[in-house]
């Protein structure tokens, strides 16, 4: 209950974000999805450990989100789309306190907060058509696929009132 508690403190609950993905982000900065490390950890044979998308180091929970080369190119296009300058993370909490803390007006904020779980969670889904449906990500269509997605939510939810 103490962690969750911790962690709800770096993570702010977005109400314009749908629920499943908000549990997904609080279990990815806790490092509790299932990446191939963690389930070799918990006793499952997994043919390879390295992540599927480059194949260059272990596939742990902050180098699949964040660290990876694609995670960093899509964070790239995020950021330049947002206008916001451009930062190296390490950590899945890190780049979550970045957008927490980014900018003085709340709309904003949020905004910003949507388009970073976004983000990550489409990372996610990648990782998952490149291990299982053996489809390579881009960059520069995933930062397309956030944008969409992002602006569906935002744009329906009553929360946030109009946006372009």
């Amino acid at each position: 209950m103490v962690l969750i508690v911790a962690l709800t403190k770096i993570m702010e609950w977005v109400n314009v974000v749908p629920k499943k993905l908000l549990v997904f982000i609080l279990r990815a900065c806790m490092g509790c999805i299932p990446t191939a490390i963690a389930l070799s950890h918990r006793g499952l044979h997994i043919s390879s450990i390295e992540c599927p998308i480059f194949l260059t180091d272990l596939e742990t929970t902050d180098h699949l989100l964040v660290e990876c080369s694609f995670a960093c190119d899509t964070f790239m296009w995020m950021f330049k789309w947002c206008d916001i300058n451009i930062h190296r993370f390490y950590k899945v909490e890190d780049i979550i306190r970045y957008a927490a803390q980014w900018g003085n007006c709340s709309k904003k904020k949020k905004i910003i907060l949507s388009t970073i779980y976004g983000v990550i969670w489409c990372i996610w889904m990648a990782r998952n058509n490149t291990s299982f449906n053996n489809f390579p990500p881009n960059p520069s269509k995933m930062a397309d696929h956030v944008i969409t997605l992002t602006y569906g939510w935002i744009k329906h939810s009553d929360k946030m009132g109009k946006c372009n």
